[in-house]
């Protein structure tokens, strides 16, 4: 196993407590995260947009202008 500079190995103590963070809490955000895109996307194909496009509008409808 190579040595860094600072002669700490891969085996310390700093990087093992993100590593137990990352191992312990990945597939529970995994199993949210990815059936939440799929619903969405699937959400957005069959529901419709609401409100209207800003060059749909009629021109007689103004932005504020504070």
């Amino acid at each position: 196993m190579p040595e860094r500079v600072n002669g700490a190995t891969d085996g310390g103590v700093v990087g093992q407590r993100p590593r137990r963070f990352q191992e312990r809490f990945e597939p529970a955000v995994t199993r949210f995260v990815l059936p939440a895109i799929c619903v969405t996307g699937l959400t957005a194909q069959f529901v419709q947009p609401v409100g209207t496009p800003w060059r749909a509008r009629p021109s007689s409808v103004v932005p504020c202008s504070g």
